[in-house]
């Protein structure tokens, strides 16, 4: 009997529902879809100056970004038009349209040079980052707008832009000014304060290098790159790729230098120090460029004295540092190739710096330039002190006669203008300055030499040297 009343009872409240019910939507689905995409285009075309955005890609092995400020322009009574954008760089218009799929679409319908560096409209072109053509409008909140991409979930926010954001003048002022500093040889940025201990007396030397990813696929923007490494407790370190992001409020680095919860991701340009200040709140750190290596190798003259210029590496092995054409930058590699390949009398077909070297009759000679002269037996030593002028910087000077077993061969180093101008700019008097970035791989221990002429910085001799 009480089953019975429940469902009376259920039945009464349904029908006196019924009677009351007013239909929610006195619209057709087509009418409601007509009015949301009207909706989005008023929104974005209603901005006095646009709006702006900033767009930071993620990957495994990269992260790129870039700052974008855009202007929508509607075709009358429709909800498309054409949209203007514009970075640091350039600016360009393409087409754009509303439509209702998944939700209300914001799609990109045309090729816009300045918005596409960071797509992918053709995977197998292997070029672009992922960023999407067509965005679903997700909310507006506190004046901004959020797009999820259709294709991969990015977000893009824009907010409104001011007459001043699209003023590049100013930024493009600002990015010559740090493009001319970052084209220099060595970039680093040097913390003293908030970062594992960093200070004034111990800095943290982060470098900035070019990237290998992002280069190798858009090599025409390759300046747009970089990746950080930096050593910390013996351990060398490296970031995924970034790109540079200008915007009017601070350089940003798409893939930030983040170590133990401190993270270093904005730069702001100071005028009146001229120079380029991080701009994380609890870290002293700035930009800091030059042609010479700015952080000095502990220990690196007498690693080279001891062990590079005695032992070699493994395919030197008891030789010293082979000098060849393949290491060296111009004109240093033009005058090695011509005296090993130009067909001079006699034979230079080798040149080793090296320490402690002991000729093939047991005669010790110290310090020098080692000629093979066509077989290992036959050799020309011109003589030379490896003078130490700091941690990792040296010079060459020639200190006596050559010594030789082959005739000849000392009045060829004497007279022989490429062999004159091998030893000048090898022997300079400012000497060289070294770069050295060391690696462990399993069992093997790498070192990556560069020295860089202080008298002409862009001459450099490099080489690997790998112990196990």
């Amino acid at each position: 009997m009480k089953k019975l009343l429940y469902i009376i009872a259920i039945l009464t409240v349904f029908s006196s529902c019924d009677k009351e019910f007013e239909p929610v939507y006195d619209e057709s689905l087509t009418e409601r879809a007509s009015e949301s995409t009207a909706e989005l285009t008023s929104l974005l075309t209603s901005s006095e100056f646009g709006w702006k955005t900033t767009m930071i890609l993620e990957s495994r092995i990269y992260s790129m970004g870039d700052h974008f400020v855009l202007d929508f322009n509607q075709n009358e009574n429709h909800s498309n038009g054409t949209v203007t954008v514009a970075n640091v760089h350039n600016r360009d218009t393409s087409e754009f349209s509303i439509v209702h799929e998944e939700g209300v679409v914001l799609n990109f319908n045309t090729h816009n040079e300045v918005f596409y560096w960071l797509v992918t409209p053709n995977a197998g072109e292997g070029k672009g980052f992922g960023n999407n053509l067509e965005y679903v409008f997700e909310k507006q909140e506190e004046g901004k707008l959020y797009f999820r991409g259709k294709a991969n979930s990015y977000t893009m926010v824009l907010e409104k832009a001011s007459e001043k954001d699209w003023d590049m003048s100013i930024l493009h002022e600002r990015y010559e000014n740090f493009m001319n500093a970052y084209n220099r040889n060595f970039c680093n940025i040097v913390v003293t304060d908030g970062v594992r201990g960093a200070s004034e007396e111990n800095p943290l030397y982060i470098k900035l290098n070019e990237p290998f990813t992002a280069a190798f696929w858009l090599e025409e923007n390759a300046y747009k790159y970089y990746s950080f490494s930096y050593i910390i407790d013996n351990e060398f370190m490296m970031s995924r790729d970034g790109s540079f992001v200008f915007s009017h409020e601070a350089m940003y680095f798409s893939a930030p230098f983040a170590f133990e919860g401190d993270t270093i991701n904005k730069m702001v340009y100071n005028e009146q120090l001229d120079e380029w200040i991080i701009d994380n709140e609890g870290i002293e750190a700035k930009f800091v460029s030059s042609d010479l290596p700015i952080q000095s190798c502990e220990g690196f003259y007498d690693h080279f004295v001891n062990e590079i210029c005695v032992n070699g590496n493994t395919w030197t092995e008891g030789y010293g540092w082979l000098v060849n054409t393949y290491s060296a930058t111009q004109p240093l590699g033009d005058h090695i190739s011509n005296i090993l390949w130009g067909g001079g009398e006699p034979d230079l077909n080798t040149v080793y710096i090296v320490n402690d070297y002991v000729a093939v009759d047991g005669k010790s000679l110290g310090q020098g330039f080692r000629f093979s002269c066509g077989s290992d037996e036959l050799y020309a030593f011109v003589p030379a002190d490896i003078v130490k002028l700091g941690e990792s910087k040296f010079k060459f000077v020639r200190n006596g006669d050559v010594v030789t077993n082959v005739e000849g061969a000392a009045e060829r180093i004497a007279t022989d203008p490429d062999v004159i101008a091998f030893f000048d700019i090898m022997c300079n008097d400012k000497g060289w300055s070294v770069d050295c970035d060391v690696s462990n791989y399993g069992d093997f221990e790498f070192w990556e030499v560069n020295l860089y002429n202080m008298e002409d910085p862009s001459i450099q001799l490099d080489d690997v040297f790998l112990y196990e």
